[in-house]
C-alpha cells in the first residue's frame, strides 16, 4: 500500500499528507533505473514505513515485469504491467490507469482494466488488495 504525493512546485496543494521521512527504494520492489537527471515530480510512499519511490518519468509503469519503473517481480498477484501513473505535462494533472487482471484499489475504490483515476495528494493505492486480509496487500 502506497500513498501518492506530488512534489512542491507542481501546482497542487500539499495539504493532505506530508509526514515523509527519508528517501529510499521500496523494500521488496525494484526501480528500473537508479540514476535520474532532473527533479522528481511526485512520489509513492509505503504506508507504515519511510520507504519512498520518487517519480521522474512522465509515465511510470508498475508491474511484475522487469522493465517496469516500479517492479514487484516476486508477487504473482501483481500483473506483468499492472498500472501506469502518467503526468500530463501541459496541465500538471496525474492519472493512474489500471491495466491489470485483478484491478487496483485507490482510497478503497476499485479500478478495473482500462479505467483511469485522477490522483491527488494523499491518495492511498493498493496494487494488491484482499478484502479479507488487508495486511497481506502491503509490499
Amino acid at each position: 500500500m502506497f500513498v501518492f504525493s506530488v512534489e512542491p512546485g507542481i501546482g497542487i496543494d500539499l495539504d493532505r499528507r506530508q509526514n515523509y521521512d527519508s528517501i529510499v527504494t521500496a523494500g521488496s520492489a525494484s526501480i528500473s533505473c537508479c540514476i535520474y537527471l532532473g527533479r522528481a515530480w511526485g512520489k509513492l510512499v509505503k504506508v507504515d514505513s519511510s520507504e519512498t519511490v520518487l517519480l521522474f518519468n512522465s509515465e511510470c509503469t508498475v508491474g511484475r515485469k522487469k522493465g517496469c519503473y516500479l517492479s514487484f517481480p516476486a508477487n504473482k498477484l501483481v500483473s506483468g504491467e499492472h498500472c501506469k501513473i502518467v503526468k500530463d505535462e501541459s496541465s500538471g494533472l496525474v492519472w493512474l490507469e489500471d491495466m491489470s487482471t485483478n484491478g487496483t484499489v485507490i482510497n478503497m475504490s476499485k479500478l478495473v482494466k482500462k479505467q483511469t483515476h485522477m490522483l491527488q495528494n494523499g491518495d492511498v493505492i493498493y496494487f494488491v488488495y484482499r478484502k479479507s486480509e488487508p495486511e497481506q496487500s502491503e509490499f
